[in-house]
């Protein structure tokens, strides 16, 4: 028993021993506060306290340091502290203190853990930054922490930094620059150049990396200003008084890059009294007052920079006229059949009146005959609202008091309701036709347009949808055989015109016509067939014309080797005759010389002979086609064949000039149009009553139908769901509407009535009439689209237009006074 008590107590005794028994208080780390910097290369050592002899470190646990720092543990009680040299790295350059507090626990086996806190200190190593840019020569601007910078395309910018670092009495150098936007600025080193207009920021770095950004700033780069001009480079502005029209204007930057940024440029004008100019976000916008007198009044108006610093501009100043008119509309007149009055006939005008911002309008049309005592006895004029008709008035002789005149003029006033002040003219030219004694040919010449002139004139929509032709008459009747017809004019009928066509076609998918009806692979069958039946043709021919040319050939170098001996011959014979002058001798040089000669022309028309020999002697080739009764579905376009043309106007496939009653173009032995058909143009009034059908066929009218319709959408949506009043959605909605798309219709303006206008005066009228001995030029349209029903399950185009044909009627007239020619008098 003894011996049991015994071993319990030394059993006690050895473990009392390894866990030793210490107070709360008797436990602490010191220092309680340590710093890390680059004097002590970042690292400082604490010591534990209050365990005595039975320290070990394995029970020390050290927590708190993280991603910041590293310990490192001592047998001897030592802790020592380091930061982690990413850490020294990623905050190498910090501006603000940085303060962490560390944990010590220390615990033996199921002993309470007894616990210490050190608090680490990290000093910034840089004292704040002083950042400051300098433009060009321009004084140094200090950074804040909100600031932007404005530059001009092509600005250098240099950059200062200045800071200290670790206690340094010097500023350090060590600092970058970098920028968001490589293709807006480009750094180097210190400084960057502005290359591109744009926004952007610029960091400023100390050493590498994006955590050691010390600074930033935003930089807006604008253009420099080359110049200034108008949106249709136009110096000269018209706009009725009371009333409101943009200016619009395009700047362009040194590379001549658009802009339409107008917060740099003001404009001013030289009488407020008359005109204000006040900017909007897209133009400028002019208001005009009341004109006191009724005339038209000019004013200018000075567009600049505002900046005078050759930096930012060297535009001249822009001067634009604005002209102030009375606020009338104008009128435009449409002949329906012409301008020449014959003998007992009518001549119809359309009118119509707009207003001064180009809005139809109806109000009263007043219609005067100039001088109309003695214009009543050969005209009368039949007013029907816009419409009037001037018709042929034919007194007998005697109540005549003077012979009829080539022209009669029409005055025309309209009025409009909204400016009944301001009514607007204009003025009819009928001319007088006379009495058709006979007709004869007629000297015509056929142009086509290009497709650039026929844009410019007519449209981008006519110039796809329609060919234009463009034709001269010239009325030389003096080549009469009886000279009947000198001195007289000539009427040419627009009606009759004919002109010859070339016509491709294609199978119409949409035919239930009965007729063979080949695919592509079909039709690519046949035409192999085609190619191997030419093949057999020229590999039948090809051997026989090739041995009639190699015995040509050498029946050719027969002759020059003949030509040649015969040459020299004749050379020396030649050259004896200066020291024989006998006949004899003279005789035979010249004998010799003209044998080499007729040699020699022999030997060269046998070589023509032998250039085309194969083009003539081996067999034609005809193009690959198929017959009326067959159809090619492949979706491409064939010329029409032979047989097309026959069954389509029942004639050979040739026009000639052999109408009596016609002239013909076909003149001077110029060449036939083959493989075509005669097609009459369409007639002047199709063309003119169609502008605004095509007019809504344009990419333009149809954007701005889009654009309208979504500003109506948009303004019936807010006026049904009312927005809140700190809203902006009814305010964008206006400008958009009013000032938006006006805008952009001032920069792509409608030339809707331009087109018309050079239609009515260019296109050929149903009658024109030329004057002896002149030539007028006349341009008549026929159509580029698909036309259907002319050769049966096809549809056919017009492919080409052949110069060489045209025919018109022309009715040679006869009217009353005298015609002087080269200074006689003619009947």
């Amino acid at each position: 028993m003894k011996k049991l008590i015994l071993i319990f107590c030394f059993a006690c005794l050895v473990l009392f021993a390894r866990q030793p028994v210490f107070a709360q208080d008797e436990f602490e780390v010191t220092p309680g506060e340590i710093t890390l910097n680059k004097e002590n290369n970042f690292s400082a050592t604490v010591t534990v306290k209050g365990i005595g002899a039975s320290y070990d470190s394995n029970n020390l646990t050290v927590k708190g340091c993280a991603d910041i720092c590293s310990e490192t543990k001592g047998s001897d009680g030592k802790v020592t502290i380091t930061l982690l040299s990413k850490f020294i790295e990623s905050k190498n350059y910090s501006i603000e203190e940085i303060s962490q507090s560390i944990s010590f626990e220390y615990a033996v086996d199921n002993a309470p853990k007894k616990t210490s806190t050190v608090r680490v200190i990290i000093p910034p190593r840089m004292t704040p930054p002083e950042i400051s840019v300098k433009v060009g020569n321009a004084t140094p601007i200090s950074i804040g922490a909100a600031t932007d910078i404005e530059l001009i395309d092509g600005d250098k910018v240099e950059v200062t930094a200045k800071f200290k670092m670790d206690g340094a009495t010097t500023d350090t150098t060590d600092y970058s620059l970098k920028s968001a936007s490589t293709s807006i600025l480009a750094t180097d080193g210190k400084s960057f150049t502005a290359k591109d207009i744009g926004e952007t920021t610029v960091m400023v770095l100390a050493g590498e990396g994006e955590d050691t950004k010390i600074g930033e700033f935003k930089v807006k780069v604008k253009p420099f200003i080359k110049s200034i001009d108008t949106a249709n480079g136009a110096k000269s502005v018209f706009m009725p008084a009371n009333s409101q029209k943009p200016l619009m204007l395009l700047l362009k930057d040194a590379k001549n890059r658009i802009t339409t940024d107008l917060s740099r440029v003001e404009c001013t004008t030289s009488d407020t009294k008359l005109l204000e100019v006040k900017p909007t976000a897209t133009a400028f916008a002019l208001n005009s007052k009341k004109l006191e007198a009724d005339r038209p009044e000019t004013r200018l108006v000075t567009c600049s920079v505002k900046s005078a610093d050759k930096r930012v501009s060297e535009a001249p100043d822009l001067a634009v006229n604005i002209t102030i008119q009375p606020k009338r509309g104008y009128m435009t007149i449409e002949a329906l059949n012409g301008t020449t009055l014959l003998p007992n006939g009518a001549l119809s005008f359309l009118i119509n009146v707009y207003d001064a911002n180009g809005t139809p309008k109806s109000g009263a049309i007043e219609y005067t005959l100039e001088d109309e005592d003695s214009n009543k006895q050969w005209v009368s004029v039949s007013p029907q609202g816009s419409k009037v008709t001037v018709h042929w008035v034919d007194l007998p002789d005697r109540q005549k008091t003077e012979s009829r005149p080539n022209a009669v003029n029409l005055d025309v006033k309209a009025t409009i309701p909204e400016a009944d002040d301001y009514p607007v003219e204009g003025k009819i030219t009928v001319r007088m036709g006379g009495h058709v004694t006979r007709f004869s040919s007629l000297k015509v010449k056929l142009n086509v347009m290009d497709d650039r002139t026929v844009h410019d004139l007519y449209g981008k929509v006519l110039s796809n949808e329609y060919y234009a032709l463009m034709v001269r008459f010239f009325n030389d009747l003096k080549s009469d055989d009886k000279n009947a017809n000198i001195g007289q004019s000539i009427l040419a009928y627009s009606s009759s015109v004919e002109i010859a066509v070339g016509l491709e076609k294609q199978y119409d998918g949409s035919s239930d016509s009965g007729i063979e009806i080949w695919n592509k692979q079909k039709a690519e069958v046949e035409k192999k067939n085609w190619a191997d039946q030419n093949d057999d043709i020229i590999s039948n021919a090809l051997p026989a014309v090739k041995r009639e040319y190699d015995g040509q050939l050498r029946r050719y170098n027969g002759l020059m080797r003949e030509w040649s001996n015969k040459n020299l011959r004749a050379v020396d014979a030649e050259a004896k005759t200066r020291t024989d002058r006998s006949e004899d001798t003279m005789k035979a040089a010249k004998k010799l010389r003209a044998d080499a000669e007729a040699l020699y022309r022999k030997a060269m028309t046998l070589r023509e002979q032998l250039r085309t020999h194969f083009q003539v002697n081996l067999p034609p080739l005809e193009a690959f086609t198929y017959g009326p009764d067959v159809a090619i579905n492949d979706g491409k376009w064939y010329p029409t064949s032979r047989d097309d043309l026959i069954n389509i106007a029942q004639q050979e496939a040739y026009l000639s000039d052999d109408d009596d009653d016609s002239s013909v173009s076909a003149k001077d032995n110029e060449p036939n149009c083959v493989d075509t058909i005669t097609y009459r143009p369409y007639t002047f009034e199709m063309m003119v009553n169609t502008v605004d059908r095509r007019e809504e066929r344009t990419w333009r009218s149809r954007i701005f139908k889009i654009l309208k319709g979504t500003a109506f959408g948009a303004s019936t949506a807010i006026a049904v769901a009312i927005p809140g009043s700190s809203s902006d959605l009814p305010l964008g909605i206006e400008k958009f509407g009013n000032v938006l798309i006006p805008g952009i219709e001032e920069l792509i303006p409608n030339l809707k009535e331009q087109h018309r206008q050079n239609i009515v005066s260019q296109a050929m009228k149903p009658i024109e009439e030329i004057p002896f001995g002149s030539d007028i030029t006349r341009v008549i349209f026929i159509p580029k689209k698909s036309i259907s029903g002319l050769i049966r399950a096809h549809k056919a185009r017009i492919s080409l237009v052949c110069p060489f044909y045209f025919k018109v009627k022309v009715a040679v007239i006869t009217k009353g006074g005298d015609v002087t020619l080269g200074g006689q008098r003619t009947p």
